[in-house]
Formats: structure tokens, sequence, C-alpha cells
């Protein structure tokens, strides 16, 4: 294992690639780097520069987060850790991504900075638009700033999220792209081994509510499930083959057919019961996060060591403070979020979006003497829950991944 020194001189080297690409392309344009790389550092590292040659003068510098954990927090922090706590208080204003819309022909600014940038959205895109430009073809970065920086874990994938990639690229294309398993060979991060733990639905136990209220029934998991996809399949067809203001009914109905089919696996009983073995057999004295399809399966299965949008903070700085071993979190810990010596994780639920899943296993990886990141996936095979890990899962090592039957996990 490298040295912290040696580990630092590598980080600033390719931060300092990263910074020159940047320059060199204009100063309009995406890092995107996993964790370990400090993709916050290149915005401090400018913000100085910009300070020391004079060039600001006022509230020059406009920092936009996705949440107001990262805006009120995690910000001034990264400032004040690289000693420019100055700089951010007096030349620096933090915003949300969900205000950045009102800033348009408002002032120009002399950097934008783009934290988490997959997060932007077309609403809030619009504050670079130039009147009499068309949005759908042309966003114009320059009437807003001089300068543009946005900051990622992942791309997104044109083919699968191209709203969002038209975006970033009308704004700060992506120029510099550095992945987990790039800083895994560089000693910048821990290595890491998934291990996806596959299981089925239930078809025995008639534990599901169906039917209506004036004729209820229980089923099983694999019966509840095939109705499910019966349902979906049908008002897509039905969608294929209506016109006129049909087509738009039908096409609601089977997003919200989709969506009851994704509640259920996300609550999937057999899956929390599998949950709970997991953690039986893993956890111990190692920190684990648990990363849970809902709040309620979080809930049931943590008690109160949770930290969701329903929660308070307790738990959450109990967990850092190494008060308690165990933590679970649903999707508000994606991003944003610092864990202090995470051993382990493990994932009840994965969707079919490969950065929550680098995020998720990039928390995990922080650099320490001896670890060895451990990331266990619970997986019902034969659902869309086995599609989503597919996806999940395009563009890690595939010699990182092992696979284990759910029946290896003893019971009780």
């Amino acid at each position: 294992m490298k040295s912290t020194k040696e580990v630092n001189e590598v980080k600033g080297l390719i931060q300092e690639q990263a910074h020159a690409a940047w320059t060199g392309l204009g100063r309009q344009g995406t890092i995107a780097a996993g964790t370990g790389f400090g993709k916050s550092r290149l915005a401090v590292m400018e913000v100085q520069r910009l300070f020391d040659a004079g060039e600001l003068t006022g509230v020059d510098v406009l920092c936009v987060s996705p949440t107001e954990k990262l805006r009120d927090d995690n910000w001034p922090k990264e400032f004040e850790d690289w000693g420019a706590k100055h700089i951010f208080d007096k030349h620096v204003e933090a915003i949300c991504f969900a205000s950045l819309a009102k800033y348009q022909n408002k002032k120009r600014w002399k950097l934008v900075i783009l934290d988490e940038i997959h997060r932007l959205t077309d609403l809030s895109a619009t504050a670079f638009k130039s009147t009499g430009h068309d949005t759908f073809t042309e966003f114009m970065a320059n009437i807003l700033a001089d300068a543009v920086m946005g900051l990622t874990a992942t791309v997104p994938d044109p083919k699968r999220d191209p709203d969002k990639a038209r975006i970033i690229a009308q704004i700060a294309p992506v120029i510099f792209t550095y992945t987990l398993d790039e800083g895994v060979a560089d000693g910048m991060i821990a290595d890491y081994e998934i291990r996806v733990v596959e299981t089925y639905l239930d078809d025995t136990k008639k534990v599901i509510k169906a039917g209506t209220k004036t004729k209820p029934f229980m089923t099983t998991e694999a019966k509840h499930y095939e109705y499910l996809e019966k349902n979906i399949r049908k008002q897509r067809m039905l969608a294929a083959n209506a016109s006129g203001a049909q087509v738009a009914r039908f096409e609601k109905l089977a997003m919200f057919a989709t969506m009851a089919r994704n509640r259920f696996l996300y609550n999937l009983p057999s899956k929390t019961e599998l949950a709970a073995r997991c953690l039986e057999q893993i956890t111990g004295t190692k920190r684990t996060i648990v990363f849970c399809g809902s709040i309620d399966q979080c809930n049931t299965l943590l008690g109160d060591q949770v930290y969701h949008s329903k929660s308070g903070n307790d738990a959450y700085n109990r967990f850092n403070r190494k008060e308690i071993s165990v933590l679970g979190v649903v999707n508000a810990a994606n991003e944003g979020i610092n864990f202090v010596d995470l051993d382990q994780a493990l994932v009840i639920q994965v969707d079919s979006n490969q950065r929550n899943l680098v995020q998720r296993v990039g928390r995990t990886l922080r650099l320490r003497e001896g670890h060895k990141s451990i990331v266990y996936i619970l997986c019902v095979q034969g659902t869309a829950d086995e599609r989503w890990l597919n996806k999940s899962l395009e563009g890690f090592d595939k010699s990182k991944i092992t696979y284990y039957s759910a029946k290896s996990v003893p019971v009780g």
C-alpha cells in the first residue's frame, strides 16, 4: 500500500491533468471522477487561482449543489479544509439546483461550479439560455459565466438518459474521466469485491394482499409479480394500438403499472428476510452501510439506526462517531454524504442506473491501511431486479464480481 505522501502525490498529478484539460478546452467542461479523486478540490483550486489573480472583486463565483446539505455543510468545509474559507465567505454564492433558473439574465459570473451536474434538469439549465436561442439545440453557457466546471462521479448514458446527456453536452461537456477501477489501480482508493447474492420470488407462502377491497385474497410473491407484469404488458399493448388521446391515457396507465411493480420489488418480504439473515452473518464489528429499497424496509431492518428523509440526524451522527457500527439508508445517501471508515455495504435494492451503484460502492472505498471493501448486493432472479443489476454492473471490473445462492446464507 502506498504511503499517504505517495497517494497525495499521485492524486495531485492527476488533479493537475484534469485541471489542465479543463483549462485547455476553454474552461467549460465536466470532470467525471469517482470517490477518492478529489473533484471538489479542483473547484477550490480554480477559485483560489481567480482570487490570487485579483479577478474576484465581489461575489463572483456561483456554486450550485443538488442538496441543502452539500450547499450549507460540504462546500464550506471543503474550502475550509484547503485554507480558503475566507474566499468562500466573501466571493462565493452557494445555491441549490432548484433555484438556478432564477439566475437567468441576472448576472455574469466569473465561474459557475455545477456539483453533481447529472442532477441538472432542463428547467434549472434555462439559467444558461440566451434569449432568441433554441434550448433544445443550444444552451449558451457563456451568457451566464466566463467559465463552467461540472463535477460528477459518472456520466449519463446518452442511450439510456438522453436528456441528461444532452444538457451536460450543451453546458459543460465531459472533458476528463477517471473511473473507480483506475483509482484502485493507481492506489488512490481501496480495492473492492462485489458479492451478488441471488434469490427467487417465493411461490409457496401466501403473504401478499391482492384482489379488491370487496374481494380481497392472499397470494404468493411469484403469483403477484406475474399479475403485475401482465398488467404492464396489457397497458403497453393498449397504448401501442390506441390512437389520439387514448395513447396518452394508456401510456400513463402503463407507467402506473410499472411503478406498482417496482414498489412491490422494493418491499419484497422474502428479500427483506434475506437481508436480515445477511446482516446476522456479515456485521459483527464491521462498519456497515445498508442501502434499503424503501423507508419501511429500512425501519423494519434497522429500527432507529437509520438515516433517511423521515429520520433525524441522530443515528447518522452516532454512526460517524463510531458509537454504532451499522446504519440503514435509502436513496438520500447516494451522494453528498460522508461516512467515516466504512468496511462494507449491503445493497438490498439496485435500479438500472449504474451511477447510483458506482456512488454506493464508492462510499466504502476510502483508503486506509489494510482495507478492502466488500459490497453485497441482493438480486431476485427472473424479475426486473435481475435486469437492473446487470445494467448497474456494466463498467465494473468483472473479475471483482462473484455470485452466490441465497441458500448459502444460514437461517437463524
